[in-house]
């Protein structure tokens, strides 16, 4: 008899909602590479088996015989599809599938999927309140996994996606699809931009309707999809003093969020939630009023009469680089201290040093590829750190009145902390007990 069990590899928050939807109806194992360790998502198995009696917990030392009671593999996104688990059972014959394929096999409204290397959080988030009148649900690789809002009594679904997403992820439809921007991220993952580039585009796959960036030929869907092109259509772009949106003028001034790449992300947010019905007077309300989500350029506290601001989102050099060119829109009397560092994922981080000329008094490094950074900015004035306090403390040092001390790592955060938000946390904390 065939087997027809489902064993999902990743026992963290995705794995575990694909427990809870597939619990009942398919024989279940649950494996994780954290098991054998002291960072155990499950800890209690015994708590576990009493909510979930018809699954079953194994360790990787028995993961090859789970492979022959099962016919379907779901991988943790955070687990690469290189990994010796996941080319083992895929080498066996066993069908991957992703929990955004159990979400779309499984939901009955429309569907909006959204990626990008950077800003699609932001827009993830504009779109959902654009749409909020319209019990529009949000989540994927932003807020809860998608699979957690199938008993919300939405009328239609805002996903944000990740290229780790994505790449294991069937063929589906989304009703609307959208790349903001593609530049080199995750290359320690996806070996080369194309390959990363190729990843993010299969969100157009057979897809409704596309909203794309305009400047940016990577994030083109195919010809035969209909779509708008932000900043290559007169009534989506951003211009001089503001934006357009279906064509209505929307001043700068009236834009809560700072910077270009958010004039974009506005625009973006703006073209997508139309087509999925929002008036345009909500989608102007919302961009006259949204602030910004945590850890993407927000400014935590001014000392001396010098701005610190919190990037630390800006987990890649594209980011950071969106940042700089933000706070600082052309070389002045006012500089930009520069906190970076952390894990670069096998980037060319050369880029940063052509952007920082004029713009930046100097850099600090922390982290595993502080040295590596210094060396692709041979321009700069560079002082290495110990860690986020220390790094405050010098960029204090470095700057005058009217600066900006800004912490954009462009960098992972995991060789020191346990993501973006921890990171900025701390150094939120360290700028806030310096001004008491």
């Amino acid at each position: 008899m065939k087997p027809t069990g489902v064993l999902v590899l990743g026992a963290g928050a995705s794995g575990m909602s694909c427990v809870r939807h597939l619990h009942g109806k398919r024989h279940l194992i649950i494996c994780d590479t954290r098991f054998d360790t002291d960072q155990s998502p499950i800890p209690d198995w015994g708590t576990f088996y009493q909510d979930f009696p018809q699954a079953s917990l194994i360790k990787p030392k028995d993961f090859g015989r789970a492979i022959d009671s099962v016919s379907t593999l779901i991988v943790s996104p955070g687990l690469p599809l290189n990994h010796c688990l996941v080319k083992k059972a895929l080498s066996s014959g066993i069908e991957l599938v992703s929990d955004i394929d159990l979400f779309m096999e499984a939901a009955d409204a429309p569907v909006i999927g959204i990626t990008g290397t950077n800003g699609k959080s932001t827009v993830t988030t504009l779109v959902s309140l654009m749409l909020e009148d319209r019990a529009f649900g949000v989540g994927g690789n932003l807020g809860p996994p998608a699979l957690e809002l199938l008993n919300g009594g939405f009328a239609g679904y805002v996903l944000e996606l990740s290229s780790f997403q994505l790449e294991r992820m069937a063929a589906r439809s989304f009703d609307i699809a959208s790349i903001i921007n593609i530049s080199e991220d995750h290359l320690d993952r996806h070996v080369s931009l194309e390959a990363y580039a190729s990843a993010k585009r299969r969100i157009y796959r057979d897809c409704g309707f596309a909203v794309f960036n305009g400047d940016d030929p990577l994030s083109r869907p195919p010809d035969e999809v209909p779509s708008v092109a932000v900043n290559k259509n007169e009534r989506w772009r951003v211009i001089d003093n503001g934006v357009v949106i279906d064509g209505r003028f929307v001043h700068g001034d009236a834009i809560k969020l700072t910077g270009d790449h958010n004039r974009f992300n506005v625009v973006a947010a703006a073209a997508i939630a139309h087509v999925a019905g929002a008036k345009i007077d909500i989608c102007q309300r919302v961009i006259e009023t949204f602030e910004g989500l945590p850890h993407r350029t927000q400014t935590v506290g001014q000392i001396d009469d010098v701005t610190y601001v919190d990037d630390s989102k800006a987990t890649n050099l594209g980011s950071c680089i969106a940042a700089i060119e933000g706070v600082i829109t052309q070389p002045s009397s006012r500089k930009i201290v520069l906190i970076a560092g952390g894990v670069g994922k096998d980037t060319d981080f050369s880029a940063l040093g052509r952007t920082i000329l004029g713009r930046v008094r100097s850099v600090v490094l922390i982290g595993r590829d502080a040295r590596l950074i210094a060396e692709s900015i041979p321009e700069a004035l560079v002082v290495f750190a110990s860690g986020i306090e220390d790094a405050v403390a010098k960029a204090r040092k470095q700057a005058v009145s009217g600066d900006v001390v800004l912490f954009s790592p462009a960098c992972a955060s995991y060789d020191m902390f346990e993501n973006f938000a921890v990171r900025g946390q701390a150094f939120t904390r360290v700028v806030e007990g310096m001004s008491k």
